[in-house]
């Protein structure tokens, strides 16, 4: 995944400025640790980021973008993104747990 740690550092800032709650937070994180996910039913798989940045690469405005205004962006649009993984997650299998 190309743009994971930008992912990961909109997040840590996001929840650290108190725009994302805990459990929010923790659901980013887990699909960023754990993006491959099989279907409930079948063997297909599905890659929770992939997903992520296809409605990233769309809703973005375009034109030139520098790293602090792909962040800024996302931090400005978590509910959107949190509101499409939990739209994959229900259809798809747990994580491992993590220890």
């Amino acid at each position: 995944m190309p743009f994971k740690f930008i992912y990961r550092r909109a997040a840590r800032e996001s929840f650290r400025d108190g725009k994302l709650t805990q459990e929010q937070y923790d659901q980013i994180m887990m699909a960023l640790r754990h993006p491959i996910r099989k279907r409930l039913r079948g063997e297909e798989r599905v890659n929770l980021m992939e997903e992520v940045e296809k409605y990233t690469a769309e809703s973005m405005p375009k034109g030139k973008l520098d790293w602090a205004t792909i962040v800024q962006w996302l931090k400005d649009h978590w509910m959107e993104i949190l509101k499409l993984l939990l739209s994959l997650v229900v259809l798809l299998e747990q994580p491992p747990q993590e220890k």
